[in-house]
């Protein structure tokens, strides 16, 4: 009997219809169809195939295939496969395709795919030279201004107590002096010299590295001292004069000056692709939205959406998305990740 029970499942169509109409409702067909391939596992009205479950298989992520390697790892995953067979049929005879659980299941199921589909035929991967004009057409987008990365030592000090700004001034030369000495590739030697000495709790135990920044960014951090000093620094090696600020006193060492420079299409190619291919699809999206809206004639009851008031979640719960979609507000599975444009805003100058 469980045979003939599979045979279909009916639920409410996803697109709203004129009630009654025979569109109202459709008919899924849950029976296995004829299998060509080498019998695997056989059951009353189906079976499963060698070549299905290879094929199922190739789809798994690499890791989850790196766990299906053995034999016995192999057949629990064909009992897996079994098992949804056999118990979709005990829901069938059960009669659960009318609750309303499943039938939101198939209804978020029927709408990932009808998004895959239009994405598929309205979104595809931009070209080659779609890339190319994209690029031709931004050049300041893939313009590099000169960054300069620097080593320091730093002494505390700061205006309020002058004998002590006056000693650490005078330790603050004499580092300088022992800096000096040293070759202009011995970034390791001034680094022992940061580890010896220096105050900044931040960068002392990495000999003093401060990360690649454009002179108006290390101006921006540490102020305007430090950045017209390093300004004058040209070689790798070459060490900064003392340099006072409020917080006390800098000796720096140039690590590395880079140029500026265009950045190459061959290195921004995948970038430019995946901007233009993810645009691509929130258009796409967005279209196929404003169209079923337009056809479903939808309207919205501001005045009843303000009457819809979830209980707070309790600390420490995940944030829902969609419900029922998988994801955060504003995305759908399958569908376009909506990010926001631009760079993360700088933190907090910080200025010794």
């Amino acid at each position: 009997m469980a045979r003939f029970l599979l045979s279909s499942l009916v639920v409410v169509a996803l697109l709203g219809c004129q009630k009654g109409s025979s569109a109202d409702r459709i008919t899924l067909d849950l029976a296995p169809k004829p299998k060509e391939g080498t019998p695997l596992v056989k059951f009353n009205g189906g079976a499963l195939t060698v070549e299905e479950v290879n094929r199922q298989l190739s789809a798994l992520p690499p890791m989850v295939r790196m766990r299906l390697q053995t034999p016995a790892a192999r057949k629990d995953y064909v009992e897996g496969l079994v098992r949804v067979e056999l118990l979709a049929r005990e829901a069938i005879r059960q009669g659960l395709q009318n609750d309303p659980e499943v039938q939101e299941t198939v209804k978020k199921a029927l709408a990932q795919k009808a998004l895959q589909h239009a994405l598929e035929k309205n979104a595809p991967q931009p070209s080659d030279d779609e890339v190319k004009a994209w690029y031709d057409s931004h050049p300041a987008d893939y313009q590099r201004p000169e960054s300069i990365q620097l080593q320091d030592l730093f002494l505390a000090a700061d205006t309020q107590d002058a004998a002590k700004r006056k000693a650490r001034a005078a330790e603050a030369e004499k580092l300088r002096s022992k800096a000096r000495a040293l070759k202009p590739a011995d970034e390791q030697g001034f680094a022992a010299l940061v580890r010896a000495s220096s105050d900044d709790a931040l960068t002392k135990n990495v000999g003093g590295d401060l990360r690649p920044m454009t002179l108006p960014e290390l101006e921006a951090r540490y102020g305007t001292e430090i950045g017209a000093t390093a300004k004058g620094l040209q070689a790798p090696g070459d060490i900064s004069p003392v340099v006072a600020t409020g917080k006390g006193f800098h000796v720096l060492r140039l690590k590395a000056r880079t140029p500026a420079r265009v950045l190459s299409l061959d290195e921004v190619k995948m970038q430019i692709r995946n901007r233009l291919y993810s645009e691509r699809r929130t258009a796409a999206s967005d279209e196929l939205m404003k169209r079923l809206k337009s056809e479903a004639s939808y309207t919205l009851d501001e005045a009843a959406l303000a009457q819809i008031a979830p209980a707070p979640s309790a600390p420490g719960m995940p944030t829902m998305g969609h419900p029922g979609m998988g994801g955060p507000p504003g995305a759908m599975p399958g569908g376009p990740a909506r990010q926001p444009t631009g760079s993360p805003p700088p933190g907090p100058p910080e200025t010794k």
